[in-house]
């Protein structure tokens, strides 16, 4: 889980430069996952695979909502000096 990872590492520009790529890639994940869901979702008003659609719909929220808490963590709520210091010499 996320929650394991966010104080993992120690947070230097190397690790900060991985959760950036983790990040892009998820982003880059959820949007064709969206378009899947959306093409999944129109069987289901015929009964089919409901529960199924509905538990890959959860899952693509939850990528989004640990790709959104990982950021956040590790980028906008900063608080430990070090996590400032490496946001300044990254941007």
């Amino acid at each position: 889980r996320i929650e394991k990872m966010k104080w993992y590492c120690e947070l230097d520009e190397e690790f900060m430069i991985m959760i950036s790529q983790v990040i892009a890639a998820a982003k880059e994940l959820h949007s064709p996952l969206i378009v899947q869901y959306l093409l999944f979702n129109s069987i289901t008003k015929y009964g089919i695979a409901e529960d199924e659609i509905l538990d890959f719909k959860n899952s693509i929220d939850n990528l989004k909502k640990s790709f959104q808490e990982l950021k956040s963590v590790n980028f906008y709520h900063p608080v430990i000096h070090q996590i400032k210091e490496k946001q300044l010499s990254l941007s």
